[in-house]
């Protein structure tokens, strides 16, 4: 967003998937000093009544491998939503 309500927090720009096919780590307390994996930040509340929208994709890259040896990649496969999202309070530290 071009206003800097969110930033993108990511260790290296991909999010893993885990084992489970979910990506991402749910937040606990006691990390809020560490970059979560995968992630938005956002820096300001929604107004009140309003909601920000929050599009996401998933792309994945897929190859194949027959009996024979026989090989390829297939096309990428690309997934997307957009989803409202009502942020309530953002908490920040000022230092002089």
């Amino acid at each position: 967003m071009c206003d800097r309500t969110v930033t993108r927090v990511t260790r290296n720009g991909v999010c893993p998937v885990n084992g489970n096919g979910s990506i991402g780590i749910p937040y606990t307390r006691g990390k809020s000093a560490q970059d979560p994996p995968c992630g938005l930040t956002y820096l300001r509340s929604t107004p009140k009544g309003q909601d920000y929208p929050l599009k996401a994709s998933l792309t994945w890259e897929t190859d194949w491998t027959g009996t024979d040896g026989a090989g390829g990649q297939l096309p990428d496969g690309a997934y997307g939503d957009e989803q409202s999202v009502t942020v309530g309070e953002v908490q920040s530290v000022n230092r002089d």
